[in-house]
């Protein structure tokens, strides 16, 4: 997915999302499940909150 995402968030000038999600933010222990489960939270907070505006 990283292949796909990694150079329109660049493109976009979102090159510290672009890390995260291609790994490279991350050392040799790779991306923690708490952080996965964050940021899926955010994700889902918004569109939440998007429904909510309609």
């Amino acid at each position: 997915m990283s292949e796909f995402l990694r150079p329109r968030l660049e493109e976009r000038g979102y090159s510290r999302v672009a890390a995260v999600v291609s790994g490279e933010a991350y050392g040799e222990e790779g991306v923690e499940d708490h952080d996965v489960e964050f940021g899926l939270g955010r994700i889902l907070d918004g569109i939440e909150a998007l429904i909510g505006r309609r």
